[in-house]
Parts: structure tokens; C-alpha cells; sequence
């Protein structure tokens, strides 16, 4: 295709399919620092420290990015994320429940997941933009009766 074996990225994961990794300039360029680059500023290496970057994912939301790794990776919460949580920690210290609607997929995934965490009952309804996401506490456990 043309393009250096750095370009692609490989994932493991689903949504893997719906983003495009945008490689360019995130390692040094060898022949440039040999002398002898033919390629000038259509190189996808870079030429010199001040070209060099990091892999960008495009794609997704910048708020999913930080909600996704502020979960997998244990990283500093966004302001969203730590409202679903008080929200979730309330429910599981005092009942209740809790529905969200127009919620996009990072967000929904992400409650699933913190109420998962809290052992909290909870279950999505509906079909693409109308999709809903309930969450409650379990049933209380009733008590045996001791004869």
C-alpha cells in the first residue's frame, strides 16, 4: 500500500472496526537520519524530535478516550464518570433505581461496568438512539426463619 509497517495497528478489541489509528510521525524516520529521505514532508516518519508524536485514535469521542481508560487503566476520572458513580454508590447503600437515556455506547458500557463493580442489577431496553439503562439494587435476601 505504500505505507511503512508502522502505519498499522492492530487491535484485539470489537470496536477495533470503527476507528482509524493515525501513525504518522510517531517513530524517527532512518533514512532521514542517514542523510538520505526521498520523501521530504510526505515522509509519515519523523524528521527530528519536534515531529515525533504520539498515535492518535480517531474515532471515538475525547471524552470516551478518558472515560475508557479512567476504567481499564485506573486513570483520573472525568467529572461525567464520577457523577455515575456517586449516583451508583448511592443506590447500592440505599435502594432505588436509576434510568439514563441518550447515553452514548463508551458512557452506557461504563455504567454497566461501575454498577457491575457495586453489584447492582442493571439492564438495557430499546433499539439504537432510544436505548435506556436501568440500574436498581438487588432484591433484598430474605432472612430464614431459624426453628
Amino acid at each position: 500500500f505504500g505505507l511503512p509497517r508502522s502505519a498499522f495497528l492492530f487491535f484485539t478489541s470489537d470496536r477495533a472496526a470503527t476507528m482509524k489509528v493515525t501513525n504518522k510521525r510517531t517513530e524517527i524516520c532512518r533514512y532521514w537520519q542517514r542523510g538520505d529521505c526521498q520523501n521530504g514532508s510526505r515522509c509519515m516518519f519523523a524528521h527530528g524530535m519536534t515531529q515525533l508524536r504520539k498515535p492518535e485514535i480517531r474515532g471515538e469521542h475525547p471524552e470516551d478516550l478518558a472515560i475508557r481508560a479512567a476504567i481499564e487503566k485506573g486513570g483520573p476520572e472525568p467529572a461525567e464518570l464520577r457523577v455515575w458513580r456517586a449516583e451508583l454508590e448511592k443506590i447500592a447503600q440505599h435502594g432505588g433505581k436509576q434510568s439514563y437515556s441518550n447515553l452514548r455506547p463508551t458512557a452506557r458500557w461504563a455504567i454497566h461496568q461501575l454498577a457491575t463493580g457495586l453489584g447492582l442489577q442493571h439492564l438495557s431496553t430499546g433499539i439504537g438512539d432510544q436505548r435506556t439503562l436501568h440500574v436498581c439494587a438487588p432484591p433484598a435476601k430474605k432472612k430464614e426463619e431459624v426453628p
